[in-house]
């Protein structure tokens, strides 16, 4: 039985109500005042990325020394690096989302594999450590490319998830 359609009108969002109101901000002002809360929030940011780090070092420390619960806890690892990763280059620390990044594929093929290397794991967290200090703010992918591609050739050493996007070369997502 086919419903009949409604001659109701759809109810717009709050969103799109407010949207479509006269006022408001341009554009451009909405975007110079985000630029400029961006620009003061970045004094912040190491220490932000140092709490962050400590929680990552809580969780892989549990993660080690209770193997067993490596499914879980690598998980909650792949969350923190996520959230290290996704913050890096706004506040300019691009070098801290591609370390982060490459730690988060490795934890997402060790996860796939119901494996669990603390020493690959240990060696992207050092990475990450270095490069969330002052001395790489605004640093390249360029600048340290044999950090990079060192670290790649550890995710290497793990298999990807058949069909996944690492399987494919691209970046991991989780499950």
């Amino acid at each position: 039985m086919q419903s009949k359609p409604s001659n109701k009108p759809a109810r717009k969002s709050r969103f799109a109500s407010m949207a479509g109101r006269p006022g408001g901000v341009s554009q451009e002002t909405a975007i110079a005042t985000a630029d400029r809360t961006l620009e003061e929030m970045k004094p912040r940011y190491l220490d932000w990325v140092a709490r962050d780090l400590q929680a990552l070092e809580r969780l892989v420390a549990k993660v080690t020394s209770a193997p067993g619960a490596a499914p879980e806890g690598l998980d909650a690892v792949y969350t923190k690096a996520s959230q290290i990763r996704d913050l890096g280059a706004t506040f300019d620390f691009s070098l801290t989302t591609e370390v982060a990044d490459r730690l988060c594929e490795l934890v997402h093929r060790l996860r796939n594999a119901g494996i669990y290397s603390a020493e690959a794991v240990m060696t992207h967290l050092a990475a990450l450590q270095l490069v969330c200090t002052e001395s790489y703010r605004g640093r390249r992918a360029g600048d340290e490319q044999v950090l990079l591609d060192g670290l790649s050739k550890v995710v290497a050493k793990f298999p990807p998830a058949a069909g996944t996007a690492s399987d494919t070369g691209d970046r991991a997502q989780p499950n």
